[in-house]
């Protein structure tokens, strides 16, 4: 499986149970499901951006 597919799916993964642990919003705290959800799409984004600039500076 190759770097952005493999970062695709955790993504989503993690988005996914993110989603369905801010179902039961009544027992737990939803600032700490919305800075975690932050969290993840954050590293996420770096993730992406580091495999992109590696591969558009393989000359380096």
């Amino acid at each position: 499986m190759d770097p952005l597919t493999f970062g695709m799916v955790f993504l989503g993964a993690s988005g996914g149970t993110l989603c369905l642990l801010s179902a039961f919003d009544k027992h737990l705290n939803q600032s700490a499901i919305k800075i975690a959800l932050e969290f993840t799409k954050v590293g996420g984004l770096f993730w992406l951006l580091h495999h992109l600039a590696k591969s558009f500076m393989f000359w380096l």
